[in-house]
């Protein structure tokens, strides 16, 4: 029968292995071994295949024998090449690879995963940050009070080449049980503009300036709160009975006026070591010196921080460091080279700045299985042949990968 203007052009067929001397599939199309390197996998359904009943009732072993005879007897031509091949890369294998890592969602399947001893060590240390810093007092819930409630998110924290630096588990207060005019009020809180970022990476090539980055660790518990506000115990660390709740004393991560709460501590300290505010940016803070080379320039975008200054002035660098380091509890980063999820490549010889996303556009096709895709002059192929009759697509992935391709460029 002739195929159709509008029918599919493959074939259905059984997946028999790989072509051990090509990169190519071996697959079973109307009894004969085809070699083909454009094949789609039914990942939807799981078909068994079934022994075809003889007229005499017996099972169809003389034609089980004759299909594997033809397998056995199909000449292949081996080609010789001087380059290494393997085979395609699956969907299922990338997936298993990034398994391996997965961040688990619940504090029941950290523990149950193979990194459970990494993951209660962090949830450990963030209780001891938390105890450090006085964040809460234990009490017996008042009446007619409703606690908020709280949940660990994991998270596993990696280096501008994707290598694990640590894990990190943070206890986050579920926000959006809290409601307004009671457990908050104002809760903006500016972040740094990506603009002011470019100018400053700019003038920070072309002058040859310093480029220090600082991550200050549990940011928003250094805020003060203005309201009072009861919460209930972590899991997995609870004590006294089950009326005992958390009387929060300093801001939490998951709160609506955290961020608000740590930008007006942060300000204020800022202005005690002599800084200001920028009017054109209300995440950049300016301390200026007798000369332009003396000022030092403080970019912050939440908890990530950038130092900016001149090589003559790096000692106040280094005393800058040390004020901060005794009001908060910061990581020095050194040389900035990952900020907000972008890769820094400097030359100071050329005075070049690269800015580039590599590990999250590697990550985003290892997610897809496209990590060896060939690029293409055009969004879709040419030859498309749309079907007349054809099943409904789910376009939630395509609308993720669509997003995250924008946020990329």
């Amino acid at each position: 029968e002739l195929r159709k203007k509008l029918d599919p052009k493959g074939k259905p067929g059984i997946f028999l292995g790989y072509e051990p001397h090509a990169k190519a599939y071996r697959v079973l199309v109307d009894g004969k071994v085809k070699i083909s390197k454009d094949v789609v996998v039914d990942e939807t359904t799981s078909q068994t295949l079934h022994h075809r009943q003889n007229s005499d009732g017996s099972g169809g072993d003389e034609d089980g024998r004759r299909v594997r005879s033809r397998i056995e007897e199909e000449p292949t031509t081996q080609r010789r090449s001087g380059r290494v091949h393997q085979p395609p890369s699956e969907w299922w294998r990338a997936t298993g690879l990034l398994a391996v890592e997965d961040e688990p969602d619940t504090i029941t399947e950290a523990m149950d995963s193979p990194q459970a001893e990494e993951w209660r060590l962090a949830m450990t240390e963030e209780m001891a940050s938390l105890m450090k810093n006085g964040t809460w007092k234990l009490v017996d819930c008042p009446l007619g009070v409703t606690p908020v409630p709280v949940k660990w998110v994991f998270k596993v924290k990696r280096d501008s080449s994707g290598n694990i630096e640590r894990f990190k588990a943070r206890l986050v207060a579920k926000g959006f049980k809290q409601r307004e005019g009671i457990d908050y009020n104002e809760v903006y809180a500016p972040v740094s503009k990506h603009t002011t970022l470019r100018a400053l990476l700019s003038l920070v090539a072309t002058e040859d300036l310093e480029l220090q980055q600082l991550d200050v660790k549990t940011a928003f518990l250094n805020g003060v709160l203005e309201e009072e506000i009861y919460m209930v115990q972590p899991p997995g660390f609870e004590e006294g009975g089950k009326t005992v709740v958390c009387k929060l004393e300093k801001a939490l991560y998951g709160l609506k006026q955290a961020p608000r709460a740590w930008h007006t501590k942060l300000r204020k300290e800022l202005e005690l070591l002599g800084f200001t505010a920028s009017e054109a940016d209300a995440g950049l803070f300016i301390r200026y010196g007798k000369q332009r080379s003396d000022n030092v320039y403080l970019l912050v975008y939440v908890d990530d921080c950038l130092l900016i200054t001149s090589k003559d002035n790096k000692s106040s660098l280094l005393n800058l460091k040390s004020q901060l380091a005794s009001i908060f509890d910061i990581h020095d980063m050194g040389e900035a080279k990952f900020f907000l999820g972008m890769e820094i490549e400097r030359n100071r010889e050329k005075r070049t700045l690269v800015l580039s996303q590599r590990r999250f556009t590697e990550e985003l096709l290892n997610k897809y299985s496209m990590i060896e895709s060939k690029g293409k002059s055009v969004p879709m192929s040419t030859a498309l042949r749309l079907q007349r009759d054809g099943e409904a697509l789910d376009t939630e992935h395509y609308r993720y990968l669509l997003k995250s391709s924008l946020r990329s460029a």
